[in-house]
């Protein structure tokens, strides 16, 4: 299941009442960022400062960034990091709002994330 279709099911059994959407948009945009500047780290230091200034330059452009991170890192390096941070994100994220639900609310999620563990079974 694509994150985007991940977080929709959680806020769905969470009840959320804000905008879903802007929600998610905000999400998925801190989880790619996190994505970015793990692999990043992951250069020497020079390699790091190069990047980083070639970003920065081109800081509203996704397309030329993305073209940025497949010169450093191969397809596989940055689908997986980007599992990775979804997977570690979105587990803080349950924990960090855990204790403010409901026990119906947290009742769905169980059952929620129960259903997509399965599904990834």
């Amino acid at each position: 299941m694509n994150p985007k279709d991940l977080l929709q099911k959680i806020l769905d059994a969470i009840d959320y009442q804000d905008d879903k959407g802007k929600f998610i948009f905000e999400y998925l945009r801190n989880i790619y960022l996190e994505t970015m500047f793990s692999l990043i780290k992951t250069l020497p230091q020079d390699q790091q400062d190069v990047v980083i200034a070639e970003i920065q330059t081109s800081a509203n452009d996704s397309n030329k960034i993305q073209g940025i991170l497949n010169a450093k890192f191969t397809d596989e390096q940055i689908e997986k990091k980007l599992e990775e941070v979804s997977k570690t994100t979105t587990i803080q994220f349950i924990d960090s709002i855990n204790d403010s639900l409901s026990q119906d609310q947290k009742t769905k999620l169980q059952e929620t994330l129960a259903t997509l563990q399965q599904s990834n079974e």
